[in-house]
Protein backbone atom coordinates (compact mmCIF):
# COMPACT_ATOMS: atom_id res chain seq x y z
CA UNK A 1 0.00 0.00 0.00
CA UNK A 2 0.95 4.01 -0.72
CA UNK A 3 0.15 6.78 1.63
CA UNK A 4 -1.49 9.56 -0.70
CA UNK A 5 -2.71 13.07 0.11
CA UNK A 6 -5.71 14.57 -1.49
CA UNK A 7 -5.77 18.15 -1.43
CA UNK A 8 -9.77 19.74 -2.20
CA UNK A 9 -10.32 22.68 -4.01
CA UNK A 10 -13.64 24.85 -5.01
CA UNK A 11 -14.01 26.36 -8.18
CA UNK A 12 -12.08 29.48 -7.21
CA UNK A 13 -9.22 27.07 -6.28
CA UNK A 14 -9.11 27.87 -2.82
CA UNK A 15 -7.83 25.25 -0.91
CA UNK A 16 -10.87 23.93 1.62
CA UNK A 17 -8.75 20.69 3.39
CA UNK A 18 -6.57 17.23 2.52
CA UNK A 19 -7.31 14.16 3.88
CA UNK A 20 -4.56 11.20 3.80
CA UNK A 21 -5.01 7.76 2.86
CA UNK A 22 -3.44 4.68 2.59
CA UNK A 23 -4.56 2.56 -1.04
CA UNK A 24 -3.28 -0.22 -3.54
CA UNK A 25 -3.11 2.36 -6.30
CA UNK A 26 -3.56 6.01 -7.30
CA UNK A 27 -6.78 5.25 -8.29
CA UNK A 28 -8.36 3.89 -5.39
CA UNK A 29 -6.84 7.23 -3.83
CA UNK A 30 -9.11 9.09 -6.41
CA UNK A 31 -12.08 7.13 -5.19
CA UNK A 32 -11.32 7.71 -1.90
CA UNK A 33 -11.39 11.32 -2.74
CA UNK A 34 -14.63 11.04 -4.43
CA UNK A 35 -16.20 9.50 -1.88
CA UNK A 36 -14.91 11.48 0.77
CA UNK A 37 -15.08 14.96 -0.74
CA UNK A 38 -15.43 17.94 1.49
CA UNK A 39 -17.93 20.38 1.45
CA UNK A 40 -18.23 22.52 -1.35
CA UNK A 41 -15.26 20.26 -3.63
CA UNK A 42 -15.42 21.34 -6.91
CA UNK A 43 -11.81 19.70 -7.76
CA UNK A 44 -8.96 17.51 -6.21
CA UNK A 45 -5.58 16.34 -6.43
CA UNK A 46 -4.01 13.17 -5.46
CA UNK A 47 -0.26 12.96 -4.51
CA UNK A 48 1.98 10.06 -3.11
CA UNK A 49 3.92 10.62 -0.24
CA UNK A 50 7.10 11.49 -1.30
CA UNK A 51 5.45 13.34 -4.42
CA UNK A 52 4.69 15.70 -1.70
CA UNK A 53 7.53 15.86 0.23
CA UNK A 54 9.06 16.96 -3.09
CA UNK A 55 6.86 19.79 -4.15
CA UNK A 56 6.18 21.27 -0.45
CA UNK A 57 9.29 19.84 1.77
CA UNK A 58 6.86 19.21 4.05
CA UNK A 59 6.20 15.39 5.77
CA UNK A 60 2.17 14.24 6.00
CA UNK A 61 0.76 14.35 9.48
CA UNK A 62 3.09 17.19 9.99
Amino acid sequence: MTTYLIMFTDNAGQHLGHLQTAAWSHWDACEFGWDNALKGTDDFQVFTEDAFIQMTGATLGA
